[in-house]
């Protein structure tokens, strides 16, 4: 089964580069879903059920950071990227259990290396589900090593 994608940009021209993107670098992967705002964003997961979430932070309607906030509780929610300008919400984001934050413009060998992580988080994923391991929550463990050197990031500026 392929895995499926949702985009949320509040910016239509950026939402449709990361979906080029995406396309090009994952053209297993299915686009479910672009919306451009953070209720549509939610909605359409609900829907949908996308295995991964991209979402910008600051849309109308509803922040990125909020929309992550009420994934989380779902059954099995989304693997989350934020796709961001913002580099100062970094920290949050990944209290928030994102997979990634990939600061815009978005680069392709950056977002490449997003999507080795989405695959293997989702390899991962599915292993655990095969196994039935109860106690492996693979949509909320943290990359300690990008977590890091996002800090250090950020420290320098």
């Amino acid at each position: 089964m392929s895995p499926t994608l949702l985009i949320a940009d509040d910016e239509p021209l950026l939402a449709r580069v990361l979906e080029s993107e995406l396309k090009a670098l994952w053209p297993e992967a299915q686009i479910v879903a672009v919306v451009h705002d953070g209720v549509a964003a939610l909605e359409a997961t609900r829907g949908q059920q996308p295995d991964v979430a991209f979402l910008d932070i600051r849309m109308p309607g509803m922040s990125g950071m909020d929309v992550a906030r009420e994934l989380i509780e779902f059954d099995r929610p989304p693997l989350v990227v934020f796709v961001t300008a913002y580099d100062q919400f970094a920290l949050e984001a990944f209290e928030r259990a994102a997979v990634d934050y990939v600061l815009k413009p978005v680069q392709h060998e950056r977002l490449e290396a997003t999507v080795g992580r989405l695959k293997a988080r989702m390899a991962a994923r599915t292993e655990a589900d095969e196994e039935g391991d109860a106690d492996t929550d693979i949509g909320t463990m943290v990359d300690t090593d990008r977590l890091g050197q996002l800090l250090q990031r950020l420290e320098m500026l």
